[in-house]
């Protein structure tokens, strides 16, 4: 978006004013934010090497499964498989990196929110999650604690 700046100086004899560059101006909020999505594994559950994290610049109103959904075409490793239950619960993920939940060893896929300050057990599954700028997405391949 281009505006003109009109700067107005204000002299002892009078008003000037006097136009100056064509400034942009950014928009806000922005159209496309910064998001890190990585997944990990815990050694306990897999002996499998993570892939790492990619860093996204994604538009503003996709929920997280949009976004796991673009690194799924990024990087095959990000690739899972989910199953649908309803509007209120969403998706469930069943398989990341072709790597499954799995129930006998309780070793599920874990769904962690936050900034490069922390990140925490996400509140709702990644269907109804919604990144912020510059949010991390992170699958933890874990045995769930009392916490998760």
């Amino acid at each position: 978006m281009q505006a003109s700046l009109l700067v107005i100086l204000f002299l002892s004899c009078g008003v000037t004013l006097v136009e100056a560059e064509s400034a942009t101006i950014p928009r806000w909020p922005p159209s496309l934010i910064d998001v890190q999505y990585g997944i990990t594994y815990n050694a306990s559950c897999s002996d499998k090497i993570s892939p790492g994290f990619l860093n996204l610049k994604i538009p503003r109103k996709l929920n997280g499964q949009s976004v796991m959904e673009i690194a799924a075409n990024i990087n095959s490793r990000y690739r899972f498989q989910s199953t649908y239950f309803n509007d209120g619960l969403g998706y469930f993920i069943d398989k990341i990196d072709d790597v499954a939940s799995d129930s006998v060893n309780n070793c599920y896929w874990i769904l962690k929110v936050g900034t490069q300050f922390g990140l925490s057990n996400s509140p709702v599954g990644i269907s109804n999650w919604f990144p912020f700028p510059d949010s991390i997405i992170q699958w933890t391949y874990e045995t769930p604690g009392p916490h998760n």
